[in-house]
């Protein structure tokens, strides 16, 4: 017959692996077990005997103790009357003759005389009246304990009565055996003997060998308690252990050994038994596990064979797959197990077919509102699922800060704008009840769930604040499960970081259309939004129109207080044209300090009227003054406009046309605001080529300096000459300051230009000192950029002297108007120049809109009267008039004063008797080149010479 499952490796296996397991401990723990138990029982027996022997000790002496005391109450409750009669006294006691532990009762006196109470007379062995008679009156109050009898010990306990009349009396008990010793008589399981040490007597419930009882003494003597083996004659192995019992702290002598005795052949008895009976127990195991092992076989392999084929259907992609075991024990636990883990596996597979799907899904949307669409209907159509809801607070764009909602079932995601706060939102994965969710979240209690189930909410976080939330209703009693909450958290990280890409591609975008510094609208999303207005309008039949605006002079700004003030300056303009500008289509941020407005859907027939009104009330942002750290920046725009279809059909053309226009209301001064025309591009057209000109100039060495004599007229000499620059233009010949200055300053050449100056005439100078000419300064202009930077002593002072000058050799001409546009930064700069040994001249004097208040703050040398007072001298009274104050003033304040622009000798004359000695101008001569000059004062100077000899 075949064995059961034997053909099986498993089982073989199993079979093997048991019998291995169970045989190799067992033998060899029995061979530990046998001699460990035969160790412990030698152990356990030597410590049981003496335990037993100290209880028996503890036993007897307990019984005496109680004798002892009973008799001390009854002499204790003694009558002091009959304390000396010994007759009276033994009728006290006769109550005691009723206690069963006392055989027999004695009184005894000082003189030896017995009284017996109870029993017969004292055995005739032991000699009381001597005894007690010898004690004398030193005896202690003590009970003694006197055994005697050899086999059959007599116990008598003697206790002393208080003594009278010098006399002490006894009472004696004789103790009954069986009280004693009773319960260890020859039934009793073990030997138990007791020795008195004093007398020899001696107490076995069985007989004894004397040897075994001097061998106890001998062993007593040396330890107060122990234990030895002993083979008696039979040759029987017993094991005694004995105890000490010393009656000497209750009683006044008494030392007893208390020995207990084992049985023969108790140590070992039943350890023989186990050694024989071992071998048959041991086969009778090793049959019974060899028979349930098959049996465990057998029924195991059932079970795995089912839960086998499952796996490998399972492992092919069935997630259905399911087994049914019901072995009601572990295999059935795995049967469920697995069936548990199949179906959590087909769930999470599902779930990642759906997260996948999903994934492909965000990755193509390009707005917020496309991927709340498609994660909400991804949720909805999870199981037990009948509501889904989303909520994206605003920052990723359009689509953001709504409500989605989409029902189970439903077509289409709702979409409501999201009104609740934007703070109170869940910060971590929860699930609860509706009303839970009130209670715990009441920013959501206004979404229309319409559900009494439970509801799960998950967050979703970006840089550690709560964007987002996903809310799951669930049907009926439906709880969202551990899988679930899984998926529901994998779709929060995908819209987080979905949230995020669109967020950095919204930011992207944002930056690739609009200004980093000002937050406008760069270049690149200007010409987009033109170019689409310019095609609307060219099919609807409007016009728009492109205004460019320049800030004026904002190069002087950035080079004087420094790019961040520039930068701040650039800020708030945009800021202020932004509000104003509000309803326009576009304001843009150009380049530099250019600035667009765009405005569409015009009516091309009164277009310019309409850009004129929106344009006026922009720049009346400009009245007010801009404050740049401590200091009011007043500012003003050169503004160009280009109107669609008039002026071009493309961004480009109104681009560059605006530009054009706006170049010519630039050249017109300051705030000024020009509309393109043809005109204005020949005109900028030829102002482009003079820029281009001069550049070249500049680079060739054109500049020129001419030098105007200063004359003092009283003395007829002259005393000074000013620098003048010049532009020799290779084909438009020398060109006046006027032609080029003003496009220096535009294109940021003035400090290059002011610095040729300063050093060309210095060189002049020095070389015509070391001619012999006796001239006391010369004059060099200037500029506002030149003034305004901070280094400005520092650089003139080191340009003066590489050229053998001191600071005192140069005037510096300096406009009123630039002082006075910043007195309190002015004021100090003049005194510095002037400690350096500079002088200052306020040139243009009169001018200045506020002189008479201001001028007594300006440190300077001398003014030089403006031409406009001088040229109608002669016919206006008022400006007679307008010259004696200044000169007036001047005086007072001890400064030198200069007269430019001197013409004709009425003009001379009548400064002289305004008492002004020092002027300039054609009257006396032109501005010359430096050898015509030279020329001009040698002759100037001898003819005054020859006039004066």
């Amino acid at each position: 017959m075949k064995i059961l499952a034997l053909d099986s490796r498993v089982a073989r296996r199993i079979v093997l692996m048991l019998a291995t397991c169970v045989l190799a401990p067992l033998i060899a723990t029995s061979y530990f077990v046998a001699g460990r138990v035969n160790t412990d029982l030698q152990v356990q027996t030597v410590q049981n005997l003496q335990k037993t022997a100290k209880a028996v000790g503890m036993d007897i002496f307990g019984q005496l103790s109680h004798v002892d005391e009973v008799l001390r109450w009854y002499i204790d409750q003694l009558p002091a009357a009959i304390a000396t009669d010994t007759g009276s006294m033994g009728e006290s006691f006769s109550g005691l003759a009723e206690m069963d532990s006392i055989r027999d009762l004695w009184l005894i006196n000082g003189e030896g005389d017995i009284e017996a109470i109870k029993g017969g007379a004292i055995p005739p062995e032991f000699d009381f009246q001597s005894y007690f008679a010898g004690l004398g009156e030193t005896a202690s109050q003590l009970s003694r304990v006197i055994a005697q009898g050899r086999g059959a010990m007599q116990t008598i306990l003697a206790v002393p009565i208080a003594e009278g009349k010098g006399e002490r009396r006894w009472l004696l008990a004789q103790l009954r055996s069986d009280y004693l010793f009773g319960h260890y008589d020859a039934d009793y399981p073990l030997s138990i003997c007791v020795f008195s040490k004093e007398t020899g007597a001696n107490y076995c419930n069985r007989p004894v060998d004397p040897e075994w009882q001097r061998t106890l003494l001998q062993q007593s003597a040396q330890h107060r308690k122990g234990s030895f083996a002993w083979i008696g004659g039979d040759q029987s192995e017993r094991v005694t252990g004995y105890w000490s019992l010393f009656l000497e702290t209750r009683f006044e002598q008494g030392h007893w050994i208390i020995a207990v005795q084992s049985q023969p052949n108790s140590l070992l008895g039943g350890f023989a038994k186990y050694q024989l009976y071992f071998p048959v127990l041991a086969a009778l195991i090793i049959l019974s596990i060899f028979f349930a092992a098959l049996l465990i076989v057998r029924r195991s392999l059932s079970p795995l064979d089912k839960l086998t084929t499952a796996t490998r259907t399972l492992a092919t992609g069935r997630f259905d797959t399911r087994v049914a075991l019901n072995s009601n024990d572990e295999f059935e636990e795995m049967g469920v197990a697995f069936n548990e883990m199949a179906s959590r596996l087909g769930e999470q597979f599902a779930y990642q077919r759906e997260l996948a799907q999903l994934g492909r899904a965000l990755t193509e949307a390009s707005t917020v509102q496309v991927v709340m669409e498609r994660i909400t209907s991804a949720l909805a159509h999870l199981p037990d699922i009948q509501a889904s809801a989303g909520i994206v607070i605003k920052g990723f764009g359009p689509g953001d800060n709504s409500v989605y909602l989409h029902q189970a079932g439903g077509g289409e995601t709702q979409i409501e704008t999201w009104r609740g706060e934007q703070t109170g939102l869940p910060e971590q994965f929860w699930s609860g009840s509706c009303q839970q969710l009130e209670a715990s979240y009441p920013v959501l209690a206004g979404l229309q769930l319409e559900s009494e189930g439970n509801v799960t909410l998950a967050p979703v976080a970006l840089d550690g604040e709560t964007k987002a939330v996903l809310v799951l209703s669930m049907t009926g009693g439906a709880i969202c499960s551990e899988t679930m909450a899984g998926f529901v958290l994998h779709v929060a990280d995908m819209l987080a970081n979905t949230l995020r890409s669109l967020a950095l591609r919204n930011e992207l975008r944002y930056q690739a259309d609009h200004d980093v510094l000002t937050g406008l609208a760069n270049r690149k999303l200007l010409e987009t939004r033109v170019q689409e207005a310019i095609n609307r309008c060219g099919q609807t039949g409007t016009a728009c129109g492109l205004v460019i605006f320049d800030i004026d002079r904002f190069k002087l700004i950035n080079d004087t207080k420094g790019h961040m003030a520039g930068d701040e300056l650039l800020c708030q303009v945009a800021r202020r044209l932004s509000i104003r500008a509000n309803g326009f289509n576009l304001v843009s941020r150009l380049a530099g300090d250019e600035f667009v407005i765009f405005l569409d859907d015009l009516d091309p027939d009164t277009v310019v009227v309409q850009v004129e009104e929106k344009m006026f009330r922009v720049q009346q942002t400009f009245n007010t003054p801009f404050t740049i750290g401590n200091w009011q920046v007043p500012v003003t725009c050169s503004v160009g406009v280009a109107v669609f279809p008039r002026d071009g059909g493309s961004f480009y053309e109104l681009l560059q046309r605006a530009d054009t226009a706006m170049y010519s209301a630039k050249s017109k001064g300051l705030g000024q605001t020009a509309f393109y025309t043809q005109i204005l591009e020949d005109r900028v057209n030829e102002q482009v080529v003079l820029e281009n000109d001069l550049r070249k100039g500049l680079a060739n060495d054109e500049l020129r300096l001419h030098y105007q004599p200063v004359i003092d007229t009283e003395a007829g000499s002259v005393v000074g000459a000013e620098a003048l620059v010049r532009w020799q233009h290779p084909e438009r010949g020398l060109q006046s300051p006027f032609v080029f200055l003003g496009l220096a300053e535009n294109m940021g050449l003035l400090p290059s230009i002011g610095d040729w100056v300063l050093k060309k005439a210095a060189s002049d100078f020095s070389s015509w000192k070391k001619a012999g000419y006796d001239l006391s300064h010369i004059a060099v202009n200037l500029s506002g950029v030149e003034f305004e930077s901070p280094h400005l002593v520092t650089e003139i002072v080191e340009s003066v002297r590489q050229f053998g000058l001191e600071p005192c050799d140069i005037e510096l001409e300096i406009t009123e108007t630039e002082i006075i546009e910043d007195l309190d930064n002015s004021a100090p700069k003049v005194a510095k120049l002037r400690e350096a040994g500079f002088r200052v001249a306020l040139d243009d004097f009169g001018t200045g809109y506020a002189s008479m208040e201001y001028l007594k703050r300006i440190p300077a040398d001398k003014v030089k009267i403006e031409r406009m007072f001088i040229k109608d001298l002669e016919n206006s009274r008022l400006d007679q008039a307008i010259v004696k104050a200044l000169t007036t003033l001047a005086y007072d304040l001890d400064m030198t004063v200069v007269a430019e622009g001197v013409e004709t000798e009425g003009q001379l004359q009548i400064l002289k008797s305004k008492n002004i000695k020092v002027v300039q101008g054609y009257l006396y001569s032109k501005p010359l080149p430096e050898a015509e000059f030279l020329d001009y004062v040698r002759t100037f100077n001898q003819t005054t010479e020859l006039q004066t000899a």
